[in-house]
């Protein structure tokens, strides 16, 4: 689950007294409070990224989506190879139809971070399929079938995918190369 809070790990104990505290307190709806609370574990780590993320959390499951977004870019800005804070900060700028820069923070994930992390691929596959991307997208597809052999849902999206690409979702021989971003494709 991208939007939760994280157990504060930064050495300060009242933070994350204040962390678990708003935890408590996002779980019963007392987002005001909550808020209050991840707000004073930020000022006690101010280099902590997880304090940004809590607060994204937090302000998502308020239900305000541009204050998550803004911390979210915070998060992202200290530890770009968080998966939290790069995923969500993806997802967001998806929703808020900042498509480019979702696919930008998926790409640089797996190319920088983890190129089989299936939460990445999965979601830039998704990003590729409401664009109408749908090579780009077969091939985020045959990734995730290579990292989740046993995986049934994988080779029906694939399915899905060629059903739909211009040339039935070729890639070429072995089916492409490494990816690069600008549809080229993963091999």
């Amino acid at each position: 689950r991208l939007f939760r809070v994280r157990p504060l790990r930064d050495g300060d104990g009242e933070a994350a007294r204040a962390t678990r505290n708003a935890e408590d307190l996002l779980q019963d709806g007392r987002f005001d409070e909550c808020l209050r609370a991840l707000h004073d574990a930020k000022r006690l780590v101010p280099r902590s990224h997880i304090a940004r993320t809590n607060l994204a959390a937090a302000y998502f499951e308020r239900g305000d989506e541009d204050a998550a977004l803004h911390w979210l870019r915070e998060a992202h800005r200290l530890a770009p190879h968080d998966e939290v804070a790069c995923l969500a900060t993806a997802l967001l700028e998806q929703r808020a139809g900042n498509v480019s820069d979702a696919q930008w923070l998926l790409v640089n994930f797996l190319q920088e971070v983890d190129a089989n992390h299936t939460g990445a691929l999965r979601q830039l596959a998704r990003v590729h399929q409401e664009q109408g991307q749908w090579n780009q997208a077969a091939t985020c597809f045959r990734r995730l079938m290579s990292a989740e052999p046993g995986s049934s849902e994988w080779p029906r999206e694939l399915e899905y995918c060629l059903e739909r690409a211009p040339g039935g979702g070729r890639l070429g021989p072995g089916g492409g190369g490494d990816f690069d971003g600008r549809g080229g494709g993963w091999g």
